[in-house]
């Protein structure tokens, strides 16, 4: 009993953080509203590539390893960037970028045309994710970094975790094209939504 509530005081101060700080529930919100949709793209890569391109599952494979190359990528490339473009900025790039490679997936007529779309993909996936978790470091006071980063990891999996299985439903009880419409046109409209409510100044301290 003594332990349990000795982590659940320690949780406490982690909690009031975000309640508390407009900062942290900005980045948790730009977030999960992220995440989502683009959640769709890892949830239907399966139908994507079997439906829309007509592969099995060694194209599957492919096509899901572009879009570890794409992270990887993007993770390499991500320092380089932030020297010419703000985090604001890159979060909006990025996510107006993911959508519209994610959209042109329910386009591409082959599997040649459609493999390098997940490496773009990738690689604005791991820009998102890797400024907002880099964001949240920097703006947080060390004796409380590790309580609010755990809550930013429930945030990310839990949006993913709950996303996927309403991105199936969707493409079942629609089709596959218009459940990756929807889904990249709410990436890009999260993306610029972003632009417009918060003109950057909240991440850019």
């Amino acid at each position: 009993y003594s332990a349990w509530s000795m982590r659940r005081s320690s949780a406490r101060p982690g909690a009031r953080c975000v309640r508390r700080g407009p900062v942290v529930r900005l980045i948790l919100t730009r977030l999960a509203v992220f995440v989502v949709p683009a959640t769709a793209l890892w949830a239907l890569l399966p139908l994507i590539a079997s439906r829309q391109l007509g592969l099995g599952s060694a194209g599957y494979g492919v096509m899901f390893g572009a879009l570890g190359v794409g992270a990887i990528l993007g993770a390499l490339l991500l320092g380089r960037i932030r020297r010419w473009l703000s985090a604001h900025s890159l979060l909006t790039v990025a996510s107006v970028a993911y959508g519209a490679a994610f959209g042109a997936l329910a386009f591409v007529p082959d599997a040649v045309a459609g493999v390098p779309v997940p490496v773009v993909a990738g690689a604005c996936w791991t820009a998102v994710a890797a400024t907002l978790n880099a964001e949240l470091q920097l703006f947080l006071p060390g004796w409380v970094r590790a309580r609010a980063i755990a809550i930013y990891l429930m945030t990310f999996t839990g949006a993913q975790a709950l996303a996927s299985p309403l991105w199936g439903v969707l493409t079942q009880v629609t089709s596959l094209r218009l459940a990756i419409g929807v889904a990249a046109a709410l990436v890009v409209g999260g993306g610029l939504a972003g632009l417009v409510r918060y003109g950057g100044a909240a991440l850019d301290h």
